[in-house]
């Protein structure tokens, strides 16, 4: 599906990112680097396109999502304290509920419970 004949218009009132989003998140990143914004709006593109093929590409589209996280998790700041935190623990100087694993289980076992007040946007209409 090419989607170059029919990108505009597009409903700017049926978006969950508008455009003072976008900035926060990705015009530091974009603003001096054409090859980073590019590659950002090819992405995007790619995305757009292969959900117009039915259930399959949105399925593809979920999983390529998917896999930029976990790509994506090495460059983030929760990925370098997660390792600082380990070599700590390595070097004996973690103490009791310090330990990696613990913080860990802790604050994921609060975010599930958190998660289960958050109201299934699945089972909206549509």
């Amino acid at each position: 599906m090419i989607i170059a004949t029919t990108f505009h218009p597009f409903d700017r009132r049926k978006v969950f990112y508008d455009t003072a989003t976008w900035e926060v998140l990705f015009e530091k990143a974009v603003k001096d680097d054409p090859n980073t914004a590019n590659s950002l709006a090819r992405l995007l593109y790619e995305i757009a396109r292969i959900l117009g093929h039915g259930k399959r590409g949105r399925e593809e589209a979920v999983n390529t999502l998917k896999l930029g996280i976990e790509w994506l998790y090495p460059y983030t700041d929760a990925h370098k304290l997660s390792f600082e935190a380990f070599l700590y623990d390595l070097e004996g100087l973690m103490v009791g509920t310090d330990f990696p694993e613990e913080l860990m289980r802790g604050a994921i076992a609060r975010a599930v419970e958190a998660a289960r007040c958050v109201p299934d946007l699945r089972k909206k209409k549509r």
